[in-house]
């Protein structure tokens, strides 16, 4: 007897796993394969007007190129341009980045760091100060990170304790570094 309902249930099985021999269409499947739909009504048209070009006026002869007319409101933007030109150029620093080369307390290291700077980068504007007891040398005016790292990568072989860090720039100079 439990044989005989086993071999039921795997027949059914094999009758329930079995691919089809034909696919079953359904009505939907078919409104859904063509669906088409007029959007003509509720698209924007574009409104014409005078002196556009019609396809009767593709002849290139007839066409002719209109250049804008001028308004009021580009005096008024040349204007605002004018000042705020005028109050870039009076801008003379901005935040930036200089390398600080040297820190320490030898007079010796602080001459001869310099001394280096100056003979192998002289197109870098070199900045030393001193407090009691403690020297320092900061070179170069750049405006992006990626140029002082640029001269970060060959300074850091000789000085091994230089740095990138931030500080006010003169714009100008920054211009300059190449």
């Amino acid at each position: 007897m439990p044989t005989k309902y086993l071999l039921i249930l795997l027949l059914f099985l094999e009758f329930a796993c079995s691919k089809r021999l034909s696919p079953v269409k359904s009505v939907n499947d078919e409104k859904i394969n063509h669906y088409e739909e007029d959007l003509s009504g509720v698209r924007p048209v574009p409104v014409l007007t005078g002196n556009m070009i019609t396809p009767e006026d593709s002849n290139p002869d007839k066409i002719k190129i209109l250049a804008p007319t001028p308004k009021g409101e580009s005096t008024e933007v040349d204007k605002i341009l004018k000042q705020i030109s005028i109050k870039n150029e009076s801008i003379s620093e901005a935040q930036g980045f200089r390398i600080q080369v040297f820190n320490g307390n030898s007079r010796t290291e602080f001459e001869s760091a310099k001394g280096y700077l100056l003979q192998y980068f002289p197109e870098l504007e070199v900045y030393e100060s001193f407090s009691q007891p403690t020297y320092r040398i900061k070179t170069g005016d750049f405006l992006r990170k990626m140029d002082a790292e640029r001269y970060y990568s060959n300074l850091v072989n000789r000085f091994s304790t230089a740095k990138i860090i931030m500080d006010k720039i003169d714009i100008k100079k920054g211009f300059n570094i190449n």
